[in-house]
């Protein structure tokens, strides 16, 4: 791409779209990026809340670095780069935020840690419930990612983060560092963010492994693993109780009245709100 070579961490060949992103191809993802184009890439980085702080009530928060349009403009690689996660920076907070967007029907909510504060026997509530940001995705076009980033558990490089009887939406990363004029060949944050269950969504977070020791370094080796167990005890905390039977199976497919009376759990509302 102008002189500069992108390649993937394997030769893959042809690819659909699904199969690209199950198979997290760098490739893909700049051929995508030069079809979109500045603006409408940019804009999307932007409705997502990459390079503005989420305002969770916690300190020191950052608002990573997403460079003006401008910038992308002037710089035609600029966009290739963003689109396999180079040349911006993006907090846990606001990738955990965008991908509950997703799992949210598209909607956008402000992330929050406390609700309300227990006192003498009351509760002294300091939220009235989830305050909506933005609606920067289609719920159709959200549900249509939703299924892509299934495909990455079942088809892909998040097959390690699969918990048995519940159907996970996710997505692998392997970061580079960056350093003084470039990345770091040798060190990485490899990472998952996803939610789960695909269905009736009630948690949505990220993993993401400073440095790991060892010869393991991608996503799905190391932070993938982590995310199934915790999201599996979040789960059962919660009441969410694994499918018996698979969605797919005759006789395996459930009613929504029937999802939404498994799925519905006190804290449904709190913690989609809460990626």
């Amino acid at each position: 791409l102008s002189g500069k070579f992108i390649g993937d961490h394997k030769k893959f060949g042809y690819l659909t779209f699904a199969q690209a992103i199950a198979n997290s191809s760098n490739v893909a993802m700049v051929k995508a990026s030069l079809l979109l184009g500045d603006e409408r890439l940019h804009g999307m980085t932007t409705a997502l809340g990459f390079g503005e702080k989420t305002q969770i009530d916690l300190p020191g928060e950052s608002r990573g670095i997403n460079r003006p349009l401008e910038f992308w403009r002037s710089f035609p690689r600029h966009k290739a780069y963003v689109a396999f996660g180079q040349s911006i920076a993006v907090t846990p907070i606001q990738l955990a935020t965008a991908v509950a967007t997703i799992a949210n029907d598209g909607v956008r909510l402000q992330p929050y840690v406390v609700s309300g504060i227990g006192r003498n026997g009351a509760i002294e509530q300091r939220r009235d419930g989830a305050k909506v940001v933005a609606r920067p995705i289609a719920p159709a076009v959200a549900h249509e990612v939703g299924r892509l980033l299934e495909g990455v558990m079942t088809e892909g490089t998040g097959k390690s983060a699969q918990i048995k009887g519940y159907r996970l939406a996710g997505k692998t990363g392997t970061a580079q560092i960056a350093i003084a004029g470039g990345y770091d060949k040798n060190h990485y944050i490899p990472g998952f963010v996803g939610y789960a269950p695909v269905d009736a969504p009630v948690l949505a977070g990220m993993v993401a492994i400073d440095e790991p020791r060892g010869a393991a370094y991608h996503g799905g080796q190391v932070a993938a693993p982590l995310f199934s167990a915790i999201a599996k005890q979040v789960l059962l905390y919660l009441g969410v109780r694994p499918e018996r039977k698979h969605p797919n199976w005759p006789g395996g497919k459930k009613t929504q009245e029937e999802l939404d009376a498994m799925h519905a759990v006190p804290l449904v509302a709190s913690l989609r709100s809460v990626p």
